[in-house]
């Protein structure tokens, strides 16, 4: 995953999205079996990721092309348990050809692509992640499974940029993992809801706090985010923070958080020194836009 970089289109974020290097850390020096232990815990995160966080987001950031794609149907059909069960099957069993043509299937039969996205492949994830946990599939058949879906994710997704939306260079975010986590996808559609809404979008993956500092001294940034996916960082959060307002080329940056760990727990933005904090990436926006008039007041 390249560093931090102007964050063009979504297509970039899906292709980018290395499954298998968010599963297995290619240099320790472990056996085979200890790495797919070790594993285990990521590869049911990544299920779960799949599930409530990149699935829906999708479905947000594109809600407006599925409107214009399907009109509403008075009874559109659904996907069943049992449709679930032999679509998680096929896509581990099978090449992602197989998936698309079951999936054709059920569109021929009235399944919206809504329905798809959130009856069929969100607990079709879940359903992958159980089967690791319960030990009915080993490690790399799992991922396998994940990957493809993955792949049927970015394909199916309305709107793989036909085009790009103009952007605004008067409002710059800067959208970051913690340093050191690798819950990359969530952050990626956060940016994706940033940039149709015009904003000139910066961000990724940093090597470490040093990345984001060097960067926010070097470029003006309204807005940074920080999505933070593990309890364990809460730790050094408010000092990064700290370090982001020190660093800052803009005195007045707005500083956002995200991800799991701060959105589940009680508590306020400025227990850690941030000015806001969003469940999801329309709230993140909306969040930023607020963020950014009031900014501009306080200028005039």
């Amino acid at each position: 995953m390249a560093g931090l970089r102007q964050l063009l289109n979504a297509d970039e974020y899906l292709q980018e999205y290395d499954l298998f290097g968010s599963c297995v850390d290619e240099e320790e020096e472990s056996s085979p079996r200890e790495k797919e232990s070790s594993s285990g815990s990521g590869l049911a995160a990544l299920a779960t990721t799949i599930e409530t966080e990149i699935v829906p987001r999708l479905m947000l950031a594109h809600r407006a092309d599925l409107k214009r794609i399907e009109p509403a149907r008075r009874e559109a059909a659904e996907p069943s348990r049992d449709d679930v069960l032999e679509f998680a099957s096929i896509i581990i069993k099978n090449d992602t050809a197989s998936a698309r043509g079951f999936i054709d299937d059920l569109r021929g039969r009235g399944v919206s692509l809504e329905s798809i996205f959130l009856g069929l492949m969100a607990p079709a994830a879940r359903h992958l992640g159980d089967l690791w946990v319960d030990d009915r599939c080993d490690f790399m058949t799992v991922t396998l499974g994940l990957s493809r879906m993955q792949q049927l994710l970015r394909g199916l997704s309305p709107a793989t940029e036909s085009g790009r939306v103009a952007v605004d260079q008067d409002k710059r975010a800067l959208l970051v993992t913690f340093p050191g986590e690798q819950h990359t996808f969530g952050m990626y559609m956060v940016a994706e809801f940033f940039r149709r809404d015009g904003w000139d979008v910066w961000g990724g993956v940093p090597d470490g706090d040093e990345a984001i500092f060097e960067l926010l001294v070097d470029d003006w940034f309204d807005v940074i985010g920080v999505s933070v996916s593990l309890g364990s960082s809460l730790l050094r959060l408010e000092g990064l923070i700290r370090r982001i307002r020190e660093c800052s080329r803009n005195q007045q940056i707005a500083v956002l958080l995200g991800g799991r760990a701060v959105v589940e727990r009680p508590g306020s933005a400025q227990d850690y020194g941030a000015d806001a904090i969003a469940s999801d990436g329309r709230k993140a926006v909306s969040r930023a836009q607020e963020m950014l008039w009031s900014s501009n007041r306080r200028l005039c």
